[in-house]
């Protein structure tokens, strides 16, 4: 699992860095580019890319949440989100490792 979710550099965002690595061509990757209409990905591409995420950064994207994200944009906001969830989580946890260790 790696860290590198940088959501201000938008052309070198992982989502977009995946997209590339998958075949789609860069200047595809906008932010409303839906990965279905827009970039051809069919349902074995989108689950390639479902899984690259959730190993890249350590999270679950639930299949009921996976069926609702059609852009670029409302992938990486959607990352973003449970990395953050994530990292407030295992703060939360040594916190109260800490705590209860003292």
């Amino acid at each position: 699992m790696t860290n590198d979710f940088d959501m201000t550099d938008s052309m070198n965002a992982p989502v977009r860095r995946m997209l590339r690595e998958m075949g789609v061509r860069q200047e595809a990757l906008t932010n409303e580019a839906d990965l279905t209409l827009d970039l051809g990905l069919d349902s074995l591409d989108r689950i390639d890319l479902l899984v690259q995420l959730e190993i890249r950064y350590g999270i679950r994207i639930v299949d009921q949440e996976w069926h609702r994200l059609h852009t670029i944009r409302q992938m990486e906001y959607y990352v973003a989100e449970q990395i953050g969830r994530k990292r407030c989580l295992t703060s939360s946890l040594v916190k109260a490792d800490i705590e209860t260790a003292a």
